[in-house]
């Protein structure tokens, strides 16, 4: 066995120099590759793996593209040979070296399973050849290739070689550049398991203090905005730090100018309240990219600067882009209980809430109705704020009705100073 042993490595080395030529100019006999593809299968299958050996090497030397399963199989037996516990040392190391260099000439025949190789490459250096370096060399090529068709947890191996050789800010960038290729491809779980490996190798305060060390000497316009995006969404959603989150994302925007990083601009001004600064990035998306969100993004923005008539124009907006969107409803419902609100604020507080406020809340109650009827998806919410409105009485009572002279099925106008704007009429509800 030793001899054989021998003989096969060291042909395989001087193979691996010059990758497999023919022995004959035309090629081997079909017969002869399909003989030696079969016997080599058989043994394999079998797992004798030595004796597949000899007819697996035939075929790299002779017939190295006529079986595309060829190389997988030829390493797993090389592969499973050297973990042999009767084997010297000396000879599973040589087997070994044999399984990788097969993998290698599987990448130059079958340049579509590359990745794969590679990926293989890395996990057997790593686990088995006690060589993390070579490891971490394979699935960063692996990984350069694109992450998908990667298990994440190969991903993840990669990233905790990486820490443990203390090259943290490299295993961020590789779990952060990973999260955002599964992040975009709803690959949820994948998403979780990166995300509570880089909590493990480092706190977002010390992920953050990576990422300004490059900044502050990287040149690269493309690098910079990834480790400030980073930054923001660190501080957005990990630390709630809409100060600095600020900060980030207008540094972002210098180097991109997206209706992506408009619009979360405007959702860090919204946060820190700074409602008009959140519409001008909001109005900055919407020249990019129209889309009903931001329309009612800038909706919500003048609700909260008491501007209900330029709440309800954006608004309708947003369902002149699509008639059935319920959310655009609700804001507008939203909208009127703002300036009732106001209006009552003004004259002393709620104590001193008049009919002419209350009439305001039906046509409140009709948009949340509008909401339901269209949207289906905003009907619990839909009826939780209808519900509110009940149990505060805060609609006309029947005595008010009867001191106003209205009877169910009346038309009201709503009126008054704080109002006109919404220039509704509504009708008065059975008893």
């Amino acid at each position: 066995m030793k001899r054989l042993t021998l003989t096969l490595i060291s042909g395989l080395l001087a193979l691996s120099s010059t990758f497999a030529q023919t022995t004959e100019a035309q090629g081997p006999n079909v017969n002869l590759i399909n003989r030696n593809w079969s016997l080599f299968f058989e043994y394999h299958k079998n797992k004798d793996y030595i004796s597949s050996l000899k007819y697996g090497m035939w075929l790299v030397k002779n017939a190295p593209d006529a079986k595309k399963t060829l190389w997988s199989k030829l390493n797993e037996s090389f592969f499973n040979v050297s973990q042999d516990s009767t084997l010297s040392p000396e000879i599973k190391a040589a087997y070994f070296d044999s399984s990788m260099q097969i993998l290698n000439l599987g990448i130059t025949y079958t340049p579509d399973k590359a990745k794969s190789f590679l990926v293989l490459k890395g996990y057997n250096f790593e686990s088995y050849g006690n060589n993390p370096d070579s490891a971490i060399a394979n699935y960063q090529a692996a990984i350069k290739m694109g992450f998908q068709d990667i298990d994440y947890r190969f991903i993840i191996r990669c990233g905790q070689l990486l820490a443990k050789k203390e090259q943290i800010g490299d295993a961020i960038d590789l779990y952060s550049a990973s999260k955002d290729f599964f992040d975009a491809n709803s690959l949820v779980e994948a998403s979780a398991a990166i995300v509570n490996e880089l909590n493990g190798i480092a706190s977002p305060e010390q992920i953050i203090e990576v990422n300004n060390k490059t900044l502050a000497i990287e040149t690269d316009p493309a690098k910079k905005l990834k480790l400030r995006m980073q930054n923001f969404k660190i501080y957005l959603n990990q630390l709630k730090e809409d100060d600095k989150a600020l900060v980030e994302i207008l540094e972002v925007i210098k180097l991109e100018q997206t209706a992506s990083t408009y619009r979360s601009a405007g959702l860090v001004y919204y946060n820190l309240g700074k409602y008009s600064d959140a519409i001008e990035m909001y109005q900055k998306a919407l020249k990019l990219e129209e889309t009903k969100e931001d329309y009612l993004n800038i909706a919500q923005c003048y609700i909260n600067l008491d501007k209900g008539q330029s709440a309800r124009e954006w608004a309708n907006k947003a369902l002149r882009a699509d008639k059935n969107l319920g959310r655009a409803h609700i804001v507008i419902g939203q909208a009127y209980e703002a300036s009732v609100s106001s209006c009552v604020s003004q004259k002393g507080g709620w104590a001193n809430i008049k009919f002419p406020d209350k009439v305001v809340y039906l046509a409140v109650i009709d948009a949340y109705q509008r909401a339901k009827a269209v949207d289906p998806t905003v009907t619990g919410e839909a009826n939780q704020r209808i519900n509110a409105i009940n149990n505060n009485n805060l609609l006309p009572t029947r005595a008010e009705y009867f001191f106003e002279k209205l009877k169910p099925g009346d038309k009201v106008k709503i009126s008054g100073s704080c109002y006109s704007w919404i220039g509704e009429t509504v009708t008065v509800p059975s008893f």
